[in-house]
């Protein structure tokens, strides 16, 4: 016949989690499957089963935690604890519970160990991604600012601060719409459109130009894009602001000069110098690595001299229009010569020089794949960098990449006795 003791020996051996009983001098007495398989015989052997610990088992991490449950004499007591297994180190939830009856006030003291490894592992990845993302946050130039679905600033970084010129506790809590001028607090209706029933934003994936007001007082051109997403049945949206000012005074200066070449759209030689000098200060304030790209379009004279002046203008037409293909908008590019380009890329990282030379020369070997070619379409390149740690000026920059820009094309004729174009230069 089953006894009642049977069964509750069956129970104990069945449990999926690690637990140990003690008797009631807090000695370990029985240790079933689970947590045999942790702490039983030591490193390298096998658990022995069935549970009867072996006399004298002792578990150091458990005494320390069993001393203060005794002193505190309570009837259960749950701690958080890292605990060496046969295992490796593990992240326990420990349990201690006293075992009474009637007969026997204190028979002894089960422990149940629940593994939180996994969890706490969870929980210290996220606390890092956490950090990484409020760094990234924090050192951005432009202003970052987190509100709920009814537009209330919940967060601000430190480059909406040094824009608006409000400290973070000056805005947490307030409506958003305190940053735009009232003509502007709709904003773009492609972008953003104010509910004035909700107080919440509806949001297409684009970004618009807007004003932003400072603190005190003065309007300033932004560009502003936003980002929505949903926690159970909150919304919150993420804005980045730009200041955009200098661009709008830059683009004011184009409105009033020609500064485009005619032939290829492209800025001329002034556009490019113009810009490019203002690019390269915001660069040397920000900590922005650039590039600068020379292009030589070669072999004009013998297009020129041999298919004629429109063919010679087909090819500039089509070198800019690769150029263009090539590069970002936001990148400078201009024809600053007869056949040389010149190209001043922004935020570049270490990797893009080699990045975009590959990206050119894929673009190149496309356009000379197309039939029907009348001639081939060839450019020699010099690239060279500017950082915080290399600064220099754009004639300096223009100079050098020049002279990069030639040593390719002395290298290109020394690898090929025959041109891709006869007379070419």
């Amino acid at each position: 016949m089953t006894t009642t003791s049977d069964r509750y020996q069956r129970v104990f051996e069945n449990l999926t989690i690690p637990v140990i009983l003690l008797d009631g001098d807090y000695r370990v007495e029985s240790l079933n499957r689970p947590a045999a398989e942790l702490f039983s015989n030591g490193p390298g052997a096998e658990p022995s089963f069935p549970s009867a610990a072996e006399p004298g088992t002792d578990l150091p991490w458990l005494r320390e935690e069993l001393a203060l449950f005794a002193s505190r004499n309570l009837p259960e007591q749950i701690v958080e604890k890292s605990v060496e297994t046969r295992r490796g180190s593990r992240y326990f939830q420990v349990t201690m519970k006293r075992l009474q009856d009637g007969r026997c006030p204190t028979c002894g003291t089960m422990v149940m160990l629940a593994d939180l490894t996994e969890q706490k592992q969870a929980e210290k990845a996220l606390r890092e991604s956490e950090l990484k993302f409020r760094t990234v946050v924090q050192s951005a130039d432009d202003a970052i600012v987190l509100s709920d679905g009814h537009g209330t600033i919940l967060s601000w970084n430190q480059g909406a601060q040094a824009m608006f010129g409000y400290e973070e506790n000056e805005v947490l809590g307030q409506p958003l719409t305190m940053l735009f001028p009232d003509p502007y607090r709709q904003a773009s209706p492609d972008l953003l459109e104010w509910n004035p029933l909700t107080g919440g934003f509806r949001k297409n994936d684009k970004t618009a130009e807007s004003y932003g007001v400072r603190k005190d007082g003065s309007r300033f051109p932004v560009e502003l894009s936003v980002a929505v997403w949903e926690m159970g049945s909150e919304t919150f949206y993420s804005g980045i602001i730009r200041d955009i000012s200098e661009r709008k005074r830059a683009e004011a200066l184009l409105r009033l000069l020609s500064l485009t070449d005619e032939l290829t759209g492209l800025y001329n030689r002034r556009g490019f110098l113009m810009l490019a000098e203002q690019q390269l200060r915001m660069a040397a304030r920000t900590k922005h690595r650039m590039y600068l790209v020379f292009v030589d379009l070669d072999g004009m004279k013998w297009i020129n001299d041999t298919l004629g002046h429109q063919e010679g203008d087909r090819a500039i037409r089509e070198a800019a229009a690769l150029l263009k293909h090539t590069y970002r908008e936001s990148d400078i590019i201009a024809r600053i010569g007869g056949d040389e380009f010149a190209v001043l890329v922004s935020e570049g990282r270490k990797d893009d020089a080699a990045v975009l030379t590959v990206r050119l020369e894929k673009n190149l070997a496309q356009r000379q794949a197309r039939p029907d070619q009348s001639f081939t379409l060839s450019l020699s390149i010099g690239i060279v960098t500017c950082d915080a740690e290399n600064p220099c000026s754009l004639d300096t920059l223009l100079d050098q990449a020049d002279r990069e820009m030639y040593e390719q094309k002395q290298r290109k004729k020394a690898g090929n006795p025959v041109p891709l174009n006869p007379g070419e230069e």
